[in-house]
C-alpha cells in the first residue's frame, strides 16, 4: 500500500495534560507528542514515516503509546472503511461483496461513535492532522480514488476485497499492539473492541477472496 508501512489496524500514556502535550522523549526511545504522533524506535534506528506506527525489530512496541493519539489513529482507520464500505455498497455486483461493504459500514460507523464518546468522556482532543491519522488518512483517500476510478465488474470486487484484507492485516496489527501498549482500561477496552471487529472482517474477506471470487 502506497502510504502505509505497517508491522500490524481501524483504530493505536495517560490523558493528563502531558499527553495532550508535547510530551518528553521517554527512556524506552519512545517520543510521545500528539501534536505529531510519529512514533521513534531507538532500538532498530528508524521511523516509518508513512503511518508513524514503529516496532522494535522484535515487533514489540519499546514504550507507551499516547492514548489520544492512538484513539485518533484508530478513529481514521474506522472512517477509512465507513468509506471504503460504502463505495462498495454502492460499486460491487458481486452480493456477498455487497453485503460485506454494507457490514464495513455499519460497524466501523459503531465503532466510530464508540471512540468518539470516549474522546468526550476522557476530555481527549481528537488529532487528525499529523503523524500516524494523516497519514492513514491519505492512504484512504488513495484507495478510495483508486477503486472509483475501476469500472464495475467481477476485476473490481477483487480489487475491493484485496484492500480491504491488506488494510485490515495492518491497522489490525497495529492497534493490536497499541492496546497492549496502553495503561488506560477504558482504551484498552476500545482498542480490543476495535481489533475484534477488524479481525471479524479479516476472515470474512479471506473467506470471501477464496470461496466466492475465486474464479
Amino acid at each position: 500500500m502506497k502510504h502505509v508501512h505497517l508491522t500490524t489496524g481501524l483504530i493505536a500514556g495517560a490523558f493528563a495534560a502531558a499527553a495532550l502535550g508535547a510530551c518528553k522523549k521517554s527512556n524506552n526511545g519512545y517520543a510521545s507528542d500528539t501534536t505529531n504522533m510519529s512514533r521513534v524506535d531507538s532500538a532498530a534506528g528508524r521511523t516509518d514515516t508513512a503511518a508513524g506506527v514503529v516496532r522494535t525489530d522484535s515487533g514489540t512496541p519499546s514504550g507507551k503509546f499516547a492514548d489520544a493519539s492512538v484513539l485518533s489513529f484508530a478513529s481514521v482507520a474506522n472512517r477509512g472503511e465507513i468509506a471504503l464500505g460504502k463505495l462498495g455498497e454502492k460499486m460491487a455486483t458481486n452480493p456477498q461483496v455487497k453485503s460485506f461493504a454494507r457490514m464495513l459500514v455499519t460497524d466501523h460507523q459503531k465503532l466510530l461513535t464508540n471512540a468518539n464518546q470516549l474522546f468526550s468522556k476522557l476530555s481527549a482532543q481528537l488529532d487528525t492532522t499529523s503523524g500516524d491519522a494523516a497519514d492513514l488518512a491519505n492512504h484512504d483517500m488513495d484507495e478510495v480514488k483508486d477503486l472509483t476510478g475501476q469500472a464495475k465488474g467481477a476485476d473490481w470486487d477483487k480489487a475491493f476485497i484485496d484492500h480491504v484484507i491488506d488494510g485490515h492485516q495492518k491497522i489490525l496489527s497495529a492497534l493490536q499492539d497499541d492496546a497492549k501498549g496502553s495503561t488506560n482500561p477504558s482504551v484498552r477496552s476500545a482498542l480490543e473492541q476495535s481489533t475484534g471487529i477488524f479481525q471479524q472482517h479479516l476472515t470474512k474477506a479471506q473467506d470471501i477472496k477464496t470461496n466466492v471470487l475465486k474464479s
